[in-house]
C-alpha cells in the first residue's frame, strides 16, 4: 500500500510514515498555479489509489495565506475526496486555470 503512494508521490516510504506520525501534509500543493494539468493527473492517480487500497485521508483546503500547522486542524477547511474530485471536474469543464 504504501510503496504505490511512495512511487506516485515521488517520496519514500519512511518520509509518507514520518508525515503521518507527525500528524504532517504527505502532499502539500497549489493545484490553481502554473501546471494545472500535470497536478490534477497526480491528484487523479492519488484518489484512485486511495480507493482501491481503501486509504483513509484527510484533505483540507487552504486558502490564501493560510497554512497547515501539525496538530492542528485548520478551521472549516476539512473537504472529502468526492469533493476534491469536483473541484478538478469543474475547472476542466471552466478551463479557468493556468496552464
Amino acid at each position: 500500500m504504501l510503496k504505490g503512494l511512495s512511487a506516485l508521490l515521488n517520496r519514500s516510504v519512511m518520509q509518507i510514515k514520518n508525515a503521518v506520525t507527525e500528524k504532517r501534509p504527505v502532499l502539500d500543493m497549489e493545484i490553481f498555479d502554473h501546471g494545472y494539468e500535470e497536478k490534477a493527473n497526480l491528484l487523479r492517480q492519488l484518489i484512485d489509489r486511495l480507493r482501491r487500497d481503501k486509504i483513509a485521508v484527510e484533505i483540507y483546503e487552504l486558502l490564501g495565506d493560510e497554512t497547515f500547522e501539525p496538530g492542528k486542524t485548520p478551521d472549516g477547511s476539512k473537504i472529502s475526496v468526492d469533493v476534491l474530485e469536483r473541484i478538478l471536474e469543474s475547472a476542466d469543464e471552466d478551463g479557468d486555470h493556468p496552464r
